[in-house]
């Protein structure tokens, strides 16, 4: 999976055939934020990719390329967990985020889940 979230944020825009702008409007922002966004030189704040992802009916999981399925059945009680998660996940660089993913893959693994 070598797709990265400002790619996923871009592709799932167009899909809406929806601009940046409008984007931006259902967010609060303006189009130049949108267009960060999608460059890479900005990233969104927890409370706002939770609105990205409803927007385009995607979990945060797909939304954040964690996962290539667009709807994951994540527990009301796991909530918490998922967003404590996605605050510490966005703190990492690259590097770290490859060998989470790996860790990910390992522990998947040991545990006997797909």
């Amino acid at each position: 999976m070598n797709t990265s979230f400002h790619d996923r944020l871009k592709g799932l825009r167009k899909e809406k055939k929806m601009t940046q702008s409008e984007l931006g409007t259902l967010l609060g922002y303006g189009y130049t934020t949108i267009a960060n966004y999608e460059s890479g030189r900005n990233q969104p704040r927890i409370a706002d990719l939770k609105k990205i992802a409803d927007i385009f009916d995607v979990s945060l999981d797909y939304l954040l390329c964690v996962s290539d399925m667009r709807k994951m059945n994540v527990p009301k009680k796991n909530m918490g967990d998922l967003e404590n998660f996605l605050f510490y996940y966005m703190q990492l660089n690259l590097g770290s985020l490859q060998e989470l993913l790996s860790y990910m893959k390992w522990l998947s693994m040991y545990t006997g889940q797909p």
